[in-house]
């Protein structure tokens, strides 16, 4: 239990399930695109214009996930493993779509970070929120000013990166 309190072992673990996520979702879509290109459905889910509402669409629903992932502070950590291994499986098979057919992984990876470096960052900050439930009914200190902290950047991130993907990201096609 001690080990499971210490900050930097659950960042770990948030951080080695999101990213094991990616990767297979990476290798699955790139192995599978090639010989079924109406797997290239999944990536018009994301052809936006850039606008406010486009804003409000992309800020809501990365809320409605860190929110889910968080969640796991009161449900022993259960939601937060599902949805960080949901969300990096997502991101991974639509960098695998993007890259099968046939963008360059440089544009791929250029087009994801420029929101990516605030959006991934406030995802596992959220991943990490929740695991904390793995200890939270055992710990008598909850230390409820440092949990609100830390929900308020991960406001600030996705705020940012919304508007990032909104108004930039989404230009670059």
């Amino acid at each position: 239990m001690k080990l499971l309190n210490n900050r930097k072992v659950l960042l770990t673990i948030t951080v080695t399930l999101f990213f094991i996520s990616v990767i297979l979702g990476l290798a699955l879509f790139s192995l599978i695109t090639p010989a079924n290109p109406e797997g290239t459905e999944v990536v018009k889910y994301y052809n936006y214009d850039s606008s406010w509402e486009t804003f409000l669409s992309i800020l809501s629903k990365n809320a409605m996930v860190c929110i889910g992932l968080a969640s796991g502070i009161f449900l022993l950590g259960i939601p937060t493993i599902i949805i960080l291994l949901l969300n990096g499986f997502w991101l991974g098979s639509i960098m695998g779509v993007q890259i099968s057919t046939h963008h360059s992984m440089s544009k791929v990876l250029g087009t994801l970070m420029m929101h990516g470096i605030f959006e991934i960052p406030a995802l596992l900050l959220s991943g990490y929120l929740g695991l904390m439930g793995l200890t939270f009914y055992f710990t008598k200190n909850k230390h409820w000013t440092k949990k609100i902290k830390l929900f308020g950047l991960i406001c600030i991130l996705l705020i940012i990166s919304a508007l990032i993907e909104s108004f930039i990201s989404m230009n670059l096609k």
